[in-house]
């Protein structure tokens, strides 16, 4: 009997850890991980390029909306010269503007993207493209960029050249100077007095005590850059100041003219005039003789 005692003891003991076993595996569920899902390439569009505040490349956040819904948060990149082509790597963004699938409300086809940048609203706007990465600046607040060569007789080390509305000094040039430049010309947003669409711009070198010694005798007109767009092009002949304009006219403009351009107007019409005395005399005696 003791022997039957033990067996049966040994098979309750057993009986009760199996059905412990189970109870507990019952309660306990197995884990699981959960992984975010990424947006495909096609439920997202992209956008990149440079980043200017205050007419100046900078770093700063990036976001991307859709109405007043954020569906793009971008990321800072290193970008090769800006918008000036080849060059030091400037501070550019990348950012994924997510699809109304992927976060309601957001990215459709055709759908108008709005960005801040460190805050600021920036001027330009993207349009929705599924799967397509477009390149654009993005400027807050805009400027206007132009470009070209520049040829000046003057030599230019230690000396500046700038871009004026008027009498404001509105920006500043960038560039191999010479023979090339790139101009940041400011926005009356940024600074009181300066560009406004249509606005002349006329552009002065300073020597290294702010005097004004040459002005380019080409004039740019202000056009806030879209953030893609090539510069405006135009080539500038710095003239020293001081140096006359000689317009050459005919005598009977001459009134219009002043200073050395009249005089030589004038001479001109006497010499003219001196000709023709001596031409008429040369046929007067030519008569007479015969």
């Amino acid at each position: 009997m003791y022997r039957d005692g033990g067996i049966l003891t040994i098979c309750l003991c057993g009986a009760l850890v199996a059905l412990a076993i189970n109870i507990t595996g019952a309660q306990t569920p197995t884990p699981t991980m959960e992984v975010a899902a990424t947006p495909s390439p096609e439920q997202v569009a992209t956008f990149t390029g440079a980043i200017y505040l205050d007419a100046h490349n900078a770093e700063a956040p990036v976001a991307a909306k859709v109405g007043d819904i954020v569906c793009g948060e971008g990321v800072t990149v290193n970008i090769p010269g800006g918008p000036g082509g080849p060059g030091p790597v400037g501070f550019g963004y990348r950012v994924a503007v997510l699809s109304q699938e992927a976060r309601p409300g957001c990215g459709f086809d055709g759908a108008v993207i709005t960005f801040f940048v460190g805050g600021r609203q920036a001027s330009q706007i993207g349009i929705w493209r599924a799967g397509v990465t477009q390149i654009m600046a993005l400027t807050a607040p805009p400027f206007a960029f132009v470009g070209g060569s520049l040829s000046s007789e003057i030599a230019l080390p230690g000396q500046t050249l700038v871009p004026f509305i008027g009498n404001q000094p509105c920006g500043y040039a960038s560039g191999s100077l010479p023979p090339t430049y790139s101009a940041f010309v400011y926005a009356a947003q940024q600074q009181a007095g300066c560009g406004v669409e249509g606005a002349e711009i006329t552009f002065k070198l300073l020597d290294a005590q702010g005097n004004v010694i040459a002005v380019a005798r080409e004039k740019g007109t202000w056009h806030a850059w879209d953030g893609s767009s090539p510069p405006q092009q135009l080539n500038l002949t710095m003239v020293p100041v001081g140096t006359p304009e000689v317009t050459v006219v005919s005598v009977g403009d001459a009134p219009a003219q002043s200073g050395k351009g009249q005089l030589r107007s004038v001479w001109m019409a006497l010499a003219a005039l001196g000709l023709a005395g001596v031409a008429t005399g040369a046929e007067l005696r030519r008569r007479v003789r015969i």
